[in-house]
């Protein structure tokens, strides 16, 4: 029996697949999210706190997309997506961690109207790493097949594209700039986002198949 399939079967056997289905419908939402609140930017113009309600309307559904990939980094940790590496789980945590560390940046500045500049660029760092990180494992470690086994790495690459035009102040909008990501970047990490909770409940479902 190849290692690959023993770690499957271990997962199977502990219950893990409902932790996986709860990180993979969370990235769903979030990526849905994602794609509502953009419509909700573009279509109202609501690019700041000066445009009134559709502003404030639009970040909270951010907000609610970012806890709920908060909340599914956490069940995907717990639900072992990176097998039985602890550096894996580690890193999911982290890429916890980073989303909340950003989320906290940006009501401090949008309603708080207070600037931790410290803050933005940490948790951009630490998700892109932490992305990147268990992306890896999960990729080596094969606990989850097809699609899902590279949809973590899949983000971190995404982030990576991101957050070069910043840190090599490349003007490449309307993909990034020096100022952060814009709108195309977006609709990919949305797009992405989406396809790695597809993935990752269709492996739960496989995975939960293999017990029976």
């Amino acid at each position: 029996m190849s290692e690959s399939t023993l770690a499957a079967a271990s997962i199977s056997a502990q219950g893990i697949p409902a932790r996986l289905r709860i990180g993979g419908f969370g990235y769903l939402i979030y990526g849905v999210l994602t794609v509502v609140a953009g419509a909700i930017s573009f279509g109202f113009g609501a690019h700041a706190p000066d445009a009134g309600v559709a502003f404030f309307v639009g970040q909270f559904i951010s907000y609610v997309g970012v806890f709920a990939a908060i909340v599914a980094s956490i069940e995907l940790a717990r639900g072992r997506l990176a097998g039985g590496s602890v550096f894996g789980m580690i890193c999911l945590t982290l890429v916890a961690a980073a989303w909340s560390i950003l989320i906290i940046a940006s009501v401090l500045v949008f309603f708080a109207g207070v600037v931790l500049e410290l803050l933005f660029p940490l948790g951009g760092t630490l998700l892109t790493l932490s992305l990147l990180g268990a992306g890896i494992v999960v990729v080596v470690m094969r606990a989850v097949d097809g699609y899902a086994r590279w949809a973590i790495f899949a983000l971190g690459l995404w982030q990576l594209l991101g957050d070069l035009p910043s840190f090599l102040e490349w003007n490449l909008q309307p993909f990034a700039s020096v100022q952060g990501p814009g709108w195309l970047w977006e609709l990919g990490h949305a797009v992405l986002l989406i396809a790695a909770g597809v993935a990752i409940v269709r492996a739960a479902r496989r995975l939960s198949s293999h017990a029976l």
